[in-house]
Formats: structure tokens, C-alpha cells, sequence
């Protein structure tokens, strides 16, 4: 093949590819878009055929300037982040669920339906979150949350100290060092078999829900 059959054969595809740079040189995708990777790889191949074959000077500036502009139009430099994150959101995510509108309920019922289900459940139904954390689940949060009463308190005078295991202290007060007898119940929580605390009642006739861990054989209540 010589250079006029060359030019002559290919010439067309050349010039196609040449109008579509033209007409693409706005932001705007042409109809034909999608054919311009492999006019672009057809210009490549071309020019190297152009220039292995030597068929002059003035066909190879041609498809070289041609391969120079289709380069650069492929792999143009992308926007900054701002401008693809308003595309995101602006023009991207709004055409993706307006067409896919039934999964992206869907997905949201699945995501967010139990999240509010056991909102509900723990309002209403206070058994739901028992039996989903467990006896030992519902104890770490009642302590998380310090339902347990503040012993160093319970004696009165200001050098009580805190309470231990095997001893407490009465403090300076002059009612507790008195020659009247004093009787001290102490308690402590053993996990399984008794708990110690406080509440405060909600004033419903359901009464407010207080978690031992166990059901309860002897039940005793005193007024603060």
C-alpha cells in the first residue's frame, strides 16, 4: 500500500475524528461520543503505520496533531473536589433515584425499619430489649448509668470515709456517737440473687420498670 491508497482509505476515519473534536469542544457529550476511544486508538495505529512506512511528513503532522488532541480530550483533567461533589448530589444521585426509587426504599426500610422498631419496642415493650441483651447486658447498662446509690453517703458526719466489704465508718455525727443503740442493716448486691438500689416513680399505674436480673422472692421498700 502506498501513501494515496493510504490516505485514501483511512482519510474518512481521519476526518470524522476530526469533527467529533471539533463539535466536543464544550462541556457537552455528542451523540457519537462513545466512539471516540476507538477513533482515538485507530489515529494511534495509523500513525505509527504512517511513520514506520514513511509516507511524509505532512500525514504524520496530521495524525500526530489529531492523536495530541484526542489525548487530551480523553484524559482532560478532571474538575476540582467541590465541582464533582455538586455533580455527585446535583445531577448524579438525583438521576440514580428517581430510576431506582422502588430499591432505594427498599433499602431504607431494611436500613432504618428495626432501628425504630426497637426505638418503639423499648418505649412500650421493655421485655423486647430484655431478651435481646440479656441478664448481664441490661445489669452492665444499669451500672453504666449509676442506679447504684452513692454508700459513702448513707452515713451522716463530715469525716465519714467510704464504705469497703467488712467496714464502715459512722462519721462525727453527734445523733450516730450518742448513748442511744444504733442498729445498722447492710446490704450488697450478689448478682443472681439480690440487688439494692433506688428509682424514682413515674406516677403511671404501670409504675416504672426496675431490672434485678432475677425474679425476686422478698421485696422491701423504703421512702427517701
Amino acid at each position: 500500500m502506498n501513501r494515496h491508497e493510504f490516505e485514501n482509505k483511512n482519510g474518512s476515519d481521519w476526518k470524522a475524528f476530526e469533527l467529533q473534536l471539533e463539535s466536543s469542544k464544550g462541556k457537552k457529550s455528542t451523540l457519537d461520543s462513545h466512539k471516540l476511544p476507538s477513533r482515538f486508538r485507530k489515529i494511534c495505529y495509523d500513525l505509527s503505520l504512517a511513520q514506520y512506512r514513511m509516507f511524509g511528513q505532512q500525514i504524520c503532522d496530521r495524525l500526530n496533531g489529531l492523536a495530541i488532541v484526542g489525548y487530551r480530550k480523553i484524559h482532560r483533567k478532571r474538575g476540582a473536589f467541590g465541582e464533582g461533589f455538586l455533580h455527585f448530589f446535583l445531577r448524579t444521585f438525583p438521576a440514580a433515584f428517581r430510576r431506582e426509587w422502588k430499591l432505594f426504599a427498599v433499602v431504607s426500610f431494611v436500613f432504618l425499619g428495626p432501628f425504630f422498631a426497637m426505638w418503639w419496642s423499648a418505649d412500650k415493650e421493655i421485655e423486647w430489649v430484655q431478651a435481646l441483651l440479656g441478664a448481664e447486658g441490661m445489669s452492665d447498662i444499669e451500672g453504666m448509668y449509676g442506679n447504684e446509690a452513692d454508700d459513702s453517703a448513707l452515713f451522716g458526719g463530715s469525716s465519714r470515709t467510704a464504705p469497703t466489704s467488712t467496714v464502715f465508718s459512722l462519721g462525727s455525727g453527734g445523733g450516730l456517737n450518742g448513748p442511744n443503740a444504733n442498729v445498722v442493716y447492710c446490704f450488697t448486691s450478689i448478682k443472681g440473687y439480690s440487688k439494692f438500689g433506688s428509682y424514682t416513680g413515674n406516677g403511671n399505674a404501670d409504675g416504672t420498670f426496675v431490672y434485678t436480673g432475677f425474679k425476686p422472692a422478698f421485696i422491701m421498700l423504703k421512702n427517701s
